[in-house]
């Protein structure tokens, strides 16, 4: 409610006045008084506002509520024609009046400050790569056959096998083992059908297992087949087993390790050995078995053997010298054995029974010069021992190695014996 007193009257009580007044912002066109009275209730208060001269712009009258409290709305309006400065609002009520500034003027808006960010130098990022997912692998399997199934000490087994789907130049590894013990290793090409075939002379008797395995390729999966069993059978050393009553007597084990350590380890001493087997087990057992039932041949046995061990003894010194070449030293320990046992075990019969002769016949024997024959003979069968070990042939160099220890036993004895009965005669 507005009015126009230019000198309005004072309440007539006392009071006591609270007056807060909001200053307008920029965009503000009117001020908004608040107060409050503390006072017994009286209906009005009275505001005036004046500007920078002293001029009064408004006057208006606001109703004190019951708390004592009293609001004035829109009691100015400013405009841009009003001066700038400051400008006083009084407020009368009893007899008491209360004054508020207000200035007015030009508000400048400074933009906010803003600090310089610093951006952290930022490395290019490299476009990742698109993953390219592998190709799928080929599932291969292996399947393996050992021939013959049982084999004798010395001889060899022939493994097959064929990867399907059919993979050619791929790698086989074939694992041999002996007691779950692995032995060795071999590596085998597969051809374009995807088989393969592998040779294999196992260096001791007993249960033997073998797999084949491969690593796989780009386009192919590995794999492994399963164990296949073959038995390697060691035979026997008959007469010296019962004449020292055990497989494990030490003159036993030392005469089955120079079998199967030293003549089964060339292809020279294998093929003497199927010559020498065929020939020794075609009586070894009757022997061995008369042996058993009469306790005294033992020791007559255990004679008889004892040079053949010390002979051994000297060829297996005479194989390991010349160890840079095994089959040149099985040849030169089967030479020193050959000769030595014609030395020992054949030239005395033999010269007892050319002694007889002599006397019987009353002529003199031949010089050991007439055994000419037999030199010839025992080049012929060396020579055919290079020949065989250059041709891999095992029938000739069954035959040479066979002929080349008949013979060298043949010249030492015959020369020996004749040596001696010519050297009694002169």
């Amino acid at each position: 409610m507005w009015r126009s007193l230019k000198n309005p009257e004072p309440l007539s009580h006392v009071f006591s006045l609270t007056l807060t007044v909001l200053e307008a912002k920029t965009t503000e066109k009117s001020k908004i008084v608040y107060g409050e009275v503390k006072t017994e209730p009286k209906p009005i208060v009275s505001i005036q506002l004046f500007d920078p001269k002293g001029k009064r712009r408004a006057i208006a009258q606001a109703e004190v509520s019951e708390d004592g409290s009293y609001k004035a709305e829109n009691v100015y309006r400013f405009s841009r024609e009003d001066p700038f400065g400051v400008w006083t609002l009084k407020v009368y009520q009893a007899g008491l009046t209360y004054e508020a500034k207000i200035k007015l003027g030009k508000v400048t808006v400074k933009p906010p400050t803003q600090k310089p960010v610093k951006v952290p130098p930022q490395k290019p990022q490299v476009p990742a790569k698109p993953t390219i997912k592998p190709p799928v692998k080929v599932s291969t399997s292996l399947t393996i056959s050992v021939s013959p199934g049982k084999v004798e000490l010395g001889k060899t087994v022939k493994v097959s096998g064929f990867i399907s789907p059919p993979v050619a130049n791929a790698k086989i590894v074939l694992t041999y083992k002996k007691a779950g013990e692995v032995k060795v290793t071999r590596t085998v090409i597969s051809g374009l059908d995807g088989s393969f075939t592998d040779e294999f002379k196992p260096d001791a008797g007993g249960r033997w297992t073998v797999t084949a395995s491969w690593e796989g390729s780009e386009k192919y999966k590995g794999s492994e087949s399963s164990e296949i069993e073959f038995e390697v059978i060691s035979k026997k050393c008959l007469i010296a087993t019962a004449t020292y009553g055990s497989e494990v007597a030490e003159e036993v084990q030392f005469l089955r390790g120079f079998r199967e350590k030293i003549a089964y380890s060339t292809f020279a001493g294998v093929n003497f050995m199927d010559v020498f087997n065929t020939w020794y087990y075609s009586f070894s057992p009757y022997v061995a078995e008369t042996i058993r039932v009469y306790e005294p041949l033992k020791n007559v046995m255990k004679t008889v053997l004892y040079p053949l061990l010390g002979i051994l003894h000297l060829s297996t010194a005479t194989y390991n010298l010349l160890g840079f070449n095994s089959e040149l030293g099985i040849v030169m320990a089967g030479l020193v054995a050959s000769s030595l046992i014609g030395l020992v075990y054949f030239t005395p019969p033999t010269t007892l029974i050319l002694l007889a002769l002599k006397r019987r016949i009353g002529k003199p024997l031949p010089k050991p010069s007439r055994l000419w024959f037999l030199v010839v003979g025992w080049f012929g069968a060396l020579i055919l021992i290079v020949l065989a070990e250059f041709l891999a042939s095992p029938t000739l160099m069954k035959a040479s190695t066979g002929s080349f220890v008949v013979l060298t036993i043949a010249l030492t004895t015959g020369f020996t014996a004749l040596k001696i009965l010519n050297l009694k005669s002169v």
